[in-house]
């Protein structure tokens, strides 16, 4: 949990609104002091402020930092983190309690992972709203008490009251959401949002390996087809209960926003996890690129491209695809945009270009024995 309430503290430190912005400067001053108590105090004050004011992304913020500085200050401050939490949930708007209970629903399983064979302290989510402040931490041992239960739970309920979910604009919360470009929060509603912390929640479940090809073979031009083809897959077929989840977020999410990354995110899934064939993903890769205009999207796909090009790469079989993934490397590189796609680009260039020569030898050999070596090399021709 600890891990999970620092990064999401990072995501809000910069985007300050202008009304708080010189009380979170002083905030900042008497941490970096080491003043932590004080710093607290301060971060109350806000909370006070924000609460009178309704200012719910401020509240939020608040309950971040008061987070982070409990774990510096208290023994036991994960059972009071998730206190402080629940009582935000059962105040928030919809909106605000989607995101909370996401959250939530992160800090139990980060911390469900990180002391999964200790005794800890488990919330008890069969209610989430209306519990006494009593009830709302019940002692247990992880091995003796069904957590992941719980936890798909409170995921559920992100993305409830989907309706107000998708008139609620990322930009509302844009101190909160930073991370991500002003282009991107403008296009993206929080039930999107929400979807896709979903599946990401829900692919962690899941290995590649659990899954044979042939199983899916039947199904490829679902798997693989455009968004109306994917959305009619019927997940009977499907035996794996987190599998299922991760299909069923897809298809939802391409049905309300069926753009080319939420296509290009679920393409890769199952043709990394179902299909696993790099030839049908790139004949796929090849299609997607036509549908496309964004330079975003289209680099993504172009770094996919080069990657695949790079894996089937063969003196025998395709003596030229080294020199198509370089070609596909250079487009990316042409759109200076620093994306991080970009910077991929950039390492993935380098790593195709460099020189290497690797020699294996007898590990044991008698004396003058004659002895091969096995020879390995790349983008090089001779040893001198």
């Amino acid at each position: 949990m600890k891990k999970y309430i620092l990064i999401l503290f990072f995501m809000t430190v910069t985007a300050f609104s202008q009304q708080y912005e010189k009380k979170w400067s002083q905030i900042l001053v008497q941490e970096n002091k080491g003043k932590i108590k004080t710093a607290t105090e301060l971060v109350d004050a806000i909370y006070k402020k924000a609460k009178k004011e309704n200012n719910e992304v401020q509240i939020i913020k608040c309950f971040f930092y008061k987070s982070k500085y409990l774990q510096v200050l208290e023994e036991d401050a994960q059972s009071k983190i998730i206190r402080n939490l629940k009582a935000e949930i059962n105040t928030a708007t919809i909106p605000s309690k989607a995101i909370l209970n996401l959250v939530y629903a992160k800090c139990l399983s980060d911390y469900n992972e990180e002391y999964e064979n200790f005794g800890v302290a488990v919330v008890d989510s069969s209610s989430l709203e209306n519990e006494n402040s009593e009830n709302l931490i019940d002692s247990a041992t992880v091995n003796g008490y069904n957590t992941s239960e719980d936890i798909d739970k409170i995921f559920e309920k992100t993305l409830e009251n989907e309706a107000t979910l998708k008139t609620t604009a990322l930009t509302n919360y844009e101190s909160i959401f930073n991370f991500f470009t002003l282009e991107k929060l403008k296009k993206e509603n929080l039930f999107d949002y929400l979807l896709k912390e979903n599946i990401a929640f829900y692919k962690s479940k899941i290995n590649e390996w659990q899954f044979e090809a042939k199983q899916f073979e039947a199904h490829k031009d679902n798997l693989l087809g455009h968004s109306d083809a994917f959305i009619k897959l019927k997940l009977e077929l499907i035996e794996d209960e987190s599998l299922k989840k991760v299909l069923s977020l897809y298809q939802k999410l391409e049905a309300d926003a069926p753009t080319i990354e939420n296509k290009l995110e679920r393409i890769l899934f199952c043709s990394n996890y179902l299909l696993k064939s790099d030839e049908n993903l790139l004949t796929t890769l090849l299609d997607l690129e036509k549908q496309s205009s964004e330079n975003i999207p289209l680099q993504k796909i172009k770094l996919e491209k080069a990657t695949i090009f790079g894996k089937l790469a063969s003196k025998e079989t395709h003596p030229d695809y080294n020199n198509k993934a370089l070609a596909e490397l250079e487009s990316i590189l042409n759109t200076n945009n620093n994306s991080n796609t970009f910077k991929l680009a950039q390492q993935a260039k380098e790593e195709l270009l460099s020189k290497t020569i690797l020699i294996e030898t007898q590990k044991n050999t008698y004396s003058n024995e004659h002895a091969r070596a096995f020879i390995r090399y790349k983008n090089t021709d001779n040893l001198t």
